[in-house]
């Protein structure tokens, strides 16, 4: 990665809080969770301590059991910044233990404001948070800002603006596709925390937090892009999101399915007459056809009438395992089937 994108640390506390004009409170917290990631750690902690803006802020590391010298690295930058950086280090895996990282790390913020970076990434622009403060700071009715970024992929070392985010944002949008990358968001705390009452039954049984919970924002208020490159995302050959592994894809893609399921179904009126709901209904009946799980009823009504006959074709019964190769069959036959509802509906 080429070093003239990265912001350099300050020599001390005290140039990082030379900018400060507000410091009756912490107005921004700095989020960080991070594991097994010794060799990026530095560049994140780094795009913190680079932001120049008029709001005092904190930062916090979250580290959940790191044991390849990321924990002696971030205990490193705590000596040097002790003020302005706060650890949350854990003895034992949570992760591992079915609990969700974020909301963890979220509760011990204290800031107006939240800003997200894992610690894989990193952030090249030092007005990021100054301008998303900004903007939540002079209309209260923007609920989530994030910007453009730079997608880094780090097999092939190539940088390229990234395609995810988009200017359109609301429900019907992200029900379709998560077009917001986390590492630039901002949102104001207050809303988290009430995410957390809303969806507490739910949020350590989801794949990832971060979909849900701009949904949930979308509800609240508008949601804007910031056109700007403000950060770097690391395309790594295996994350969360990426992974050779086919079996992880389909976990990954089915955990995306459920989200989008369950916050249509909560936010169900306001959806009624959106073709958002038809493209969804239709892309859940696909994917619970293609990995055998139980098609919500209450979708099937805004699905085509092809695909509400082929899942009464495919799900008399439920399996919770598939082998590869019923999976392509399957797929083989529900892709002749629609060819022939197509050229049926043709004649």
């Amino acid at each position: 990665m080429n070093d003239l994108f990265k912001l350099e640390k300050p020599l001390s506390e005290e140039v990082v809080k030379s900018h400060w004009v507000y410091t009756d409170k912490v107005y921004i917290s700095c989020v960080c969770t991070t594991f097994q990631q010794c060799g990026y750690i530095r560049d994140t902690i780094n795009g913190f301590l680079g932001q120049e803006t008029k709001y005092r802020f904190e930062i916090i590391i979250h580290d959940d059991c790191s044991n390849d010298g990321t924990k002696k690295i971030i205990e490193e930058y705590k000596n040097a910044y002790p003020t302005l950086i706060k650890l949350v280090i854990q003895t034992e895996n949570q992760y591992s233990k079915g609990k969700r990282i974020w909301p963890i790390a979220l509760s011990y913020a204290e800031g107006v404001f939240i800003a997200l970076c894992e610690g894989d990434d990193f952030w090249i622009d030092k007005y990021k948070i100054q301008y998303e403060a900004e903007v939540l700071i002079n209309r209260g009715e923007v609920s989530l800002i994030h910007t453009k970024c730079y997608d880094y992929n780090v097999s092939n070392r190539t940088c390229e603006v990234s395609h995810v985010p988009k200017v359109m944002n609301n429900i019907e949008s992200l029900l379709l596709s998560n077009n917001i990358h986390t590492l630039t968001t901002m949102f104001r705390r207050s809303y988290f925390i009430k995410f957390t009452e809303v969806f507490s039954e739910n949020i350590n049984t989801w794949g990832f937090g971060d979909l849900p919970l701009w949904i949930y924002l979308s509800t609240l208020g508008e949601i804007v892009l910031l056109d700007r490159n403000t950060a770097v995302y690391r395309v790594l050959t295996e994350s969360a999101s990426h992974s050779r592994s086919e079996e992880k894809m389909q976990l990954f893609a089915k955990h995306g399915m459920d989200i989008r399921v369950h916050m249509a179904k909560k936010y169900y009126n306001k959806l009624q007459k959106s073709k958002a709901l038809n493209e969804l209904a239709n892309r859940h009946i696909y994917t619970a056809i293609m990995y055998d799980y139980k098609v919500e009823s209450f979708l099937i009504k805004h699905a085509r009438f092809d695909n509400r006959i082929l899942i009464l074709l495919f799900q008399f019964r439920y399996t919770k395992l598939l082998s590869k190769r019923l999976l392509k069959f399957k797929l083989k036959i529900y892709n002749f089937l629609k060819r022939y509802f197509l050229l049926f509906k043709a004649s």
